[in-house]
């Protein structure tokens, strides 16, 4: 056979076979298999965004641990500095739980985070307007959220005046606080959470102490018999910071009060009686998403909680 006819009939033997195998491969029923032609789709690897996690032996390491960035690490330390010092507060066996998102640079950094141990309890979320909320949806620190000083009733010995004569000067000077007539050794509260900054005694305010609350508000508490709170500490709405007392110069025992907000006082009692009005206003200005990040956090770690106490 001559070798031009060989090699023709070789190639039509070679196009019937791959003709033969390749509608086999298509139409199997007993195999039934993917062109090699028609390539598979992709898997997308799906990033997690929410991360639980217990503290061990540093809490930062424990997140770590949860597979995140350090950037990730430095976004929830940002989110509670100012309202939870975890570093310190966050103790072995204590839990949490934390939800990621992206910016608009692309960045990831961490949305919400919930921690709780045996005897605390913390929430914080940053919406998109930059600001942070609590479990409730309102926003840490904001004068809708003030509570009283005291668990009881006290009178107002000395209102918020700009124009008062000082009982001692016998001078018109202004007087920043709202004074409350309490018995020496009266429990005094916090009536926001915070950082305290100062707390030491002056001449004149006594023992005395002042508590950075964030969004530029900070309250001050004079004329203490003693304080309970050092600088540098964490408080949360309602610890006891301090007893009420007579010191510095006074007329007689009672608590001053004070409120700043970026810088000026403003009248705590005054604020107070509007509570019904702020109240109002702050439930128009809740986060919903902060609400709903909070019960999913703490499924979450309610679900870590169970799986880990399954055998």
């Amino acid at each position: 056979m001559p070798k031009s006819v060989f090699l023709s009939a070789l190639c039509l033997f070679v196009l019937v076979t791959s003709s033969i195998t390749s509608a086999s491969y298509f139409w199997s029923s007993s195999e039934p298999q993917v062109s090699e032609s028609l390539s598979e789709p992709k898997t997308v690897k799906k990033i997690p965004t929410v991360f639980t996690g217990t503290v061990e032996y540093s809490f930062v390491s424990s997140v770590l641990d949860t597979g995140v960035t350090p950037t990730e690490v430095k976004s929830l330390l940002d989110l509670t500095t100012d309202h939870f010092n975890v570093l310190n507060q966050a103790s072995k066996g204590g839990q949490f739980a934390f939800k990621t998102d992206m910016d608009k640079k692309k960045e990831r950094f961490v949305r919400a985070f919930y921690y709780k141990n045996s005897d605390k309890e913390f929430y914080a979320y940053r919406g998109n307007d930059n600001q942070i909320y609590d479990q409730d949806g309102f926003q840490f620190n904001s004068l809708s959220r003030l509570q009283m000083p005291f668990k009881r009733h006290y009178r107002i010995s000395s209102s918020f005046s700009l124009n008062r004569r000082h009982p001692v000067t016998n001078r018109i000077t202004p007087h920043y606080g709202t004074d409350y007539a309490t018995p020496v050794g009266t429990p005094v509260l916090a009536v926001a959470p915070g950082k305290v900054l100062v707390s030491r005694h002056d001449h004149y305010a006594g023992n005395y102490i002042t508590i950075k609350h964030g969004n530029g508000v900070l309250s001050r508490y004079m004329h203490l018999k003693k304080s309970k709170v050092k600088r540098g500490d964490y408080v949360a709405a309602g610890d006891i910071i301090a007893l009420s007392g007579n010191t510095g110069r006074t007329t007689g025992p009672h608590l001053h009060v004070e409120l700043i907000e970026k810088g000026i006082p403003i009248d705590y009692a005054k604020t107070m009686r509007d509570f019904n009005r702020r109240e109002s206003w702050a439930n128009r200005s809740r986060s919903m998403q902060a609400v709903n990040m909070f019960h999913t956090l703490k499924g979450d770690l309610n679900q870590q909680t169970i799986a880990l106490a399954t055998p």
